[in-house]
């Protein structure tokens, strides 16, 4: 979460929660189809894409069908920090539900999340040394779009 040592992470469950550095899920981003802005997220160790459970509210893990519930967006923030977005609504973390949930996007630190990689933060033996892959890293043509045409207005709308 952006500004926050809190990452995003399961232990291994399906619902994912605020948890420490160490316990942080990896993530794969790979574009949908010929999509510039639709992606899907996949936890990497545990074989499953973020996905909006019953195309409701709340953010589960899921085994890949490429159903609309599991294609997000990738915005960058005015800020530096990106919104992570479903169907013209923001990922905010409830700390009532302990869950990430799909709400209204508003200018809310919630809504704010940080990408790393982990060569930043992991030595070469670390635990994530075999995948090769970036723990959240976004994906090109979102940042191709980006620098075309400017920063994404947090107070817009989108879908």
């Amino acid at each position: 979460m952006y500004g926050t040592d809190k990452y995003i992470g399961s232990l291994g469950r399906t619902v994912p929660k605020l948890v420490n550095k160490m316990d942080a899920d990896f993530y794969e981003i790979d574009r949908v189809g010929n999509s510039l802005l639709e992606v899907t997220l996949e936890a990497v160790e545990l074989d499953k894409v973020f996905d909006i459970e019953g195309n409701n509210k709340r953010l589960i893990y899921y085994p890949l069908h490429g159903y609309n519930n599991q294609q997000f967006q990738l915005f960058l923030d005015y800020s530096g920090a990106y919104r992570i977005m479903s169907n013209g609504l923001c990922m905010e973390y409830n700390e009532l539900e302990l869950a990430f949930m799909r709400e209204t996007c508003r200018n809310d630190r919630n809504q704010l999340f940080d990408i790393e990689t982990p060569a930043e933060y992991y030595d070469s033996d670390s635990r994530n040394s075999h995948f090769g892959k970036p723990f959240f890293a976004p994906p090109t043509p979102v940042e191709r779009l980006l620098n075309e045409y400017g920063k994404y207005n947090p107070f817009r709308r989108l879908g």
